[in-house]
């Protein structure tokens, strides 16, 4: 967790200055706990786990810039042939979100496509979506079994904060 916050410290120093701008928005001060107290589980719990995913998000994929990212993406809606430059799948759509746009980002402003970041990134708002932002069910089962948690939340949760150093 220590490393973690280290590495996204120095990340987001490095690219604000080489770009001018932040590619993880700065938490608000109301948010500014969610860092503060991201670590390593302490004991084996759900509530624990749950609140660390919800942290993690938040700082993470909540917090992508994508007002700033939009500034640099052809769109769907742009004229013809700036368009021709671009796969269709990567053109920016009205609704796209997050995670999806910073894809599409990387991939027209970079040439780079890296699914299995999308994918984990993907993984990650779906386990927060189905297990600590609403109720749980079948679809945080399915999510659980992304990241193979089966009451063993201390590990994952420590695999998760290594493969976020990793993207």
């Amino acid at each position: 967790d220590l490393y973690f916050k280290q590495k996204f410290k120095v990340f987001q120093e490095k690219w604000h200055k080489k770009y001018g701008w932040h590619l993880f928005l700065p938490l608000n001060k109301e948010d500014e706990h969610y860092y503060q107290t991201l670590r390593i589980p302490t004991k084996e719990s759900q509530k624990e786990f749950d609140e660390l995913v919800q942290a993690l998000a938040k700082i993470i994929i909540d917090s992508i810039n994508i007002k700033e990212l939009k500034k640099y993406l052809v769109s769907k809606e742009s004229k013809e042939e700036l368009k021709k430059s671009v796969k269709t799948e990567f053109l920016l759509e009205k609704n796209d979100q997050s995670i999806e746009v910073f894809k599409k980002y990387l991939v027209q402003n970079y040439n780079f496509y890296f699914p299995e970041m999308i994918d984990f990134l993907k993984n990650l708002q779906n386990l927060r979506s189905t297990g600590s932002a609403h109720r749980k069910g079948d679809n945080y089962d399915d999510a659980k079994k992304k990241f193979g948690l089966n009451n063993n939340f201390k590990d994952v949760f420590e695999n998760i904060l290594t493969e976020c150093i990793k993207i």
